[in-house]
């Protein structure tokens, strides 16, 4: 989902029909990610690669969901549009394949998947036994920390990068954790099981940290749009003035039957800022050719790099 800034005042000076002149919008552009990934108007999907043991499944649960959700938040609107799976990894320890990770692409249907695994998690150390201090329930009277140190990978494959490479980033912490209980000697099976209930929770911390250069960075950028003073050349202008693109474009487009080839090169211009505007780097460029093709106009050169650099 793309986001606009306003535009403050669109004023539109009285000048002659025959004369073109330009006039600037302002727009908030989606770039890259921190990651290098352009992930906008791709289908997304995440998967968990376990060894099945219980503490990394629910670890790596809270992980891919959290990491999923932020994602949705970004890129979606929040809708739950991004599909979570969770699948058995093969060696221990041993990087997806470029063919594994594609495997997983065609499978869960998407452009990109994500894929989480753990290289090792553990061995848990647990803190010295002391009362909570507090008003606590009798089951809640002790509590202890335990820490447990992770060695977290994530596997990226994106079937539309400039690359045709598993990307790989690589991370390590420790998740600390306060136990309570209700004696101060608890059997270590039970704190075993209550430190199982809240890997998730750890996890989900961890998943949205790793989101964090996988979500949108945003540029103001201006974009200048010709103009004729005619009452078809107004209407569109001012749907572009209000960001409603289908709209300007269709009476652009509704125009270019015209035999005066500075008009047309002009209303070329708008529709190859228009598809750089909504990221369509192709149809961008290709209007942009008939353009220059059929008169060159000042402002072709710079919107000419902006779309060299779209990825």
């Amino acid at each position: 989902m793309r986001r606009f800034l306003p535009v403050a005042a669109f004023c539109l000076p009285l000048m002659l029909a025959c004369s073109p002149y330009t006039f600037t919008l302002s727009v908030d552009l989606r770039n890259a990610t921190p990651s290098g990934l352009s992930l906008s108007g791709k289908n997304i999907s995440v998967v968990s690669l376990d060894n099945g043991q219980r503490g990394d499944s629910l670890f790596l649960a809270g992980v891919s969901d959290s990491f999923a959700e932020q994602l949705e938040k970004d890129y979606y609107g929040g809708q739950q549009r991004i599909g979570v799976y969770r699948m058995l990894r093969g060696s221990q320890n041993a990087a997806p394949s470029k063919e594994a990770m594609l495997d997983y692409l065609i499978q869960t249907g998407g452009d990109v998947v994500f894929a989480f695994t753990l290289n090792s998690m553990g061995p848990v150390s647990y803190g010295n036994v002391s009362r909570t201090g507090m008003a606590v329930s009798s089951d809640s009277a002790f509590v202890r920390s335990a820490t447990v140190p992770f060695d977290l990978a994530l596997y990226v494959y994106d079937s539309m990068y400039q690359k045709d490479t598993v990307l790989t980033f690589l991370g390590n912490s420790d998740a600390v954790l306060n136990i309570y209980t209700s004696e101060n000697e608890t059997p270590q099976t039970v704190l075993e099981d209550k430190l199982d209930s809240m890997l998730p929770v750890q996890g989900t911390a961890v998943g949205r940290q790793a989101s964090r250069i996988f979500l949108s960075e945003w540029k103001q950028t201006d974009f200048s749009l010709y103009h004729y003073d005619t009452e078809l050349w107004m209407e569109a202008s001012n749907a572009a003035a209000d960001f409603n693109w289908k709209k300007a474009m269709d009476g652009w487009m509704s125009m270019l039957d015209t035999p005066n080839l500075q008009k047309r090169s002009c209303l070329e211009y708008n529709l190859a800022v228009a598809n750089t505007i909504l990221g369509d780097k192709s149809l961008a460029s290709a209007w942009l050719d008939r353009s220059d093709a059929d008169y060159p106009l000042p402002q072709s050169s710079v919107l000419r790099r902006r779309i060299n650099k779209m990825k």
